[in-house]
């Protein structure tokens, strides 16, 4: 895929993006941000795991910056009430 082909893909579409874990974030946050950058739409990140190992705060920063719109993870690991 070529680099043309590759921007018309995602200029104004939503996206969803699916990972079956999120430990720090710096993979799926980066990959949205590239996104961004290529005029994708809203973009919203999935998770079965979701360990946050790094805390939320950087998640916070790159939503308020509209880096993507929504986060959805299961609860299936165990995590302290503050995230």
């Amino acid at each position: 895929m070529n680099w043309s082909m590759e921007k018309e893909i995602s200029i104004g579409k939503d996206l969803i993006l699916i990972d079956d874990m999120i430990s720090s974030g710096e993979t799926i946050l980066k990959i949205a941000s590239l996104l961004k950058e290529r005029g994708a739409g809203k973009i919203y990140l999935c998770s079965t795991f979701g360990l946050f190992t790094d805390s939320l705060k950087k998640f916070d920063e790159a939503h308020e910056a509209g880096v993507f719109d929504k986060l959805l993870t299961t609860n299936l690991v165990y995590q302290p009430e503050e995230l």
